[in-house]
């Protein structure tokens, strides 16, 4: 394999278009008006480099212990380890080389929370592969703190007290997220999907009745808390509650994906779909206008 060849497939084991997940680390100071603070920029940006490379490490390691797995599934077994276009031995060395460096990053330039956070990540990692992703309920959870966790870590790097709403909508947002993904991957897969036996302990309107929950407490959760910043901001209040509606908007799209089982990959929803797309700047444009 040539030099570009072996680079390109590099890129892809480190699954660069899954890294949109870790600008959650940065909504905490978005969510506080505090984007444009220099220190606060800083601190953002050491928990942001710092979970980027624990997520790459989380990735090539699961993929390691997958290999043989993912060479059974139609979609997986395009990976580059799979294929081969990654040994085992460098994959090895991308993984231990990430995980090194997200120490480093967080024993230098943050602080111990931070430090606490990134090591509760890696910890419910490796607690999930080791068995508890075979437990129904029980690995959706984890992957779903796995989201709540980037946002705490903005918040602890940059030392920003995070509110029980902002925590409850990043929950909610995050299950169900997580739950119309095994949603797509029953409907798409059925019960025969090699790489996810838990799914074989799910019903498709039981997956369904969790995703329809968390999708109207996220709604909720983020509705109540809008007013209480509204109430903070005076006459910019009223912005915090119209963004209400393109938050709903984006979700609601969502979820039509995810009926149809298209929701396997949500980071290539939030990519691909103009719609999404357009109503997220409009939510973004709306947020920054009330928290700045």
């Amino acid at each position: 394999m040539c030099g570009m060849s072996r680079l390109r497939a590099i890129v892809r084991l480190v699954r660069p278009r899954q890294w949109i997940k870790n600008l959650l680390v940065i909504s905490v100071p978005l969510a506080a008006g505090n984007a444009t603070d220099v220190d606060i920029i800083r601190k953002s940006a050491i928990a942001l480099v710092a979970f980027l490379f624990a997520s790459i490490a989380v990735y090539v390691a699961n993929d390691i212990r997958d290999v043989e797995f993912d060479r059974r599934h139609p979609q997986k077994s395009l990976r580059p380890l799979a294929t081969g276009e990654v040994s085992f031995g460098a994959a090895v060395v991308i993984g231990i080389s990430c995980f090194a460096f997200t120490l480093a990053t967080v024993l230098l330039f943050g602080n111990d929370q931070l430090l606490v956070v990134v090591g509760s990540y890696f910890l419910l990692q490796l607690l999930y592969q080791l068995g508890l992703k075979n437990f129904p309920l029980v690995e959706i959870f984890i992957v779903s703190a796995g989201f709540v966790l980037r946002a705490v870590a903005g918040g602890v790097a940059a030392e920003i007290p995070l509110t029980p709403w902002f925590l409850s909508v990043v929950g909610a947002s995050s299950l169900f997220v997580v739950t119309t993904k095994r949603y797509s991957e029953l409907l798409v897969h059925g019960l025969n999907n090699v790489t996810r036996p838990v799914l074989m302990q799910y019903s498709k309107s039981y997956l369904q009745l969790i995703w329809t929950v968390c999708l109207t407490c996220s709604i909720v959760f983020y509705a109540l808390w809008a007013v209480g910043v509204g109430e903070m901001n005076g006459a910019r209040g009223v912005f915090s509650l119209i963004s209400v509606i393109p938050f709903s908007i984006m979700l609601l799209r969502f979820a039509g994906f995810a009926e149809r089982g298209a929701a396997e990959t949500p980071e290539a929803i939030f990519l691909g779909d103009r719609f999404i797309q357009i109503t997220a700047v409009i939510w973004i444009c709306l947020y920054w206008t009330y928290s700045n």
